[in-house]
């Protein structure tokens, strides 16, 4: 379980990853809980919606979860991957990645942009991975670690949209995952979450959930919540004047 507290202007705000039962906490003004495990009934005054993702479980032997990939789409470009000769770095380039993350999100719109705030707070949470070819980096991964329990893929950007790049970013993107896989089994980790897939094929985010699924992970619906313990801003919800 990862927790994170902040502040936003004067609210105390409490962030839980991974929770395996719902929870309260009548300490923070403002209680998210990310990706928990528990179905719990809530009251009004409590926001919750299904979040689904899919998961490898690094627990299998590694031809296993080789095999598990599918072959086309996946097999195929980690060993196209293989042949370019990235260079993989762990916990380095993080300017150079936030501005492909930033870029990336603007160009595609249909995901909020990352502030620079929120992505320092986040670091201290896990690892940044990149893949480099001649000294440019070509992709990187962002993944939240919770200790040994799991890896979550959080953020994913890459120069896809540069000219003189588009043919290897394909590639770049499952090398790299693969080596992730590798490591984090080699660390012990259980599982690897990919993060959210939306199924809705008509989604403009449903490509990515495509790339998502050629790795075979087991589908698994979680839940978010989100507790307003605060007085104020909880009567300010009911009447709709602020949303978090």
């Amino acid at each position: 379980m990862i927790t994170i507290n902040r502040r936003k202007l004067i609210w105390s705000i409490k962030e839980i990853w991974f929770s395996e039962t719902f929870r309260t906490d009548a300490s923070t003004d403002i209680l998210i809980l990310r990706q928990c495990l528990e179905d719990h009934s809530v009251s009004p005054d409590i926001v919750k919606s299904e979040f689904t993702t899919t998961i490898i479980d690094l627990r299998k032997k590694e031809e296993e979860l080789w095999h598990n990939l599918e072959a086309k789409s996946c097999r195929y470009e980690i060993r196209r991957g293989e042949k370019f000769g990235f260079q993989v770095e762990i916990n380095q380039h993080y300017d150079e990645f936030y501005e492909l993350l930033k870029q990336q999100m603007e160009i595609k719109g249909y995901a909020k942009p990352v502030s620079r705030g929120r992505y320092q707070e986040l670091l201290e949470h896990g690892d940044l991975w990149t893949a480099s070819l001649q000294g440019d980096v070509i992709c990187g991964h962002f993944h939240l670690v919770d200790g040994i329990y799991r890896t979550r893929y959080l953020w994913g950007a890459s120069r896809r949209f540069s000219e003189g790049y588009r043919s290897s970013v394909g590639a770049a993107n499952r090398w790299l995952h693969w080596q992730e896989i590798k490591h984090y089994k080699r660390r012990g980790v259980a599982l690897y979450d990919l993060g959210g897939v939306d199924l809705n094929r008509a989604s403009p985010a449903y490509g990515v959930a495509r790339f998502k699924l050629s790795f075979n992970g087991e589908l698994t619906t979680e839940y978010h919540y989100l507790v307003v313990n605060n007085p104020y801003l909880r009567l300010a919800q009911r009447l709709h004047v602020w949303q978090p």
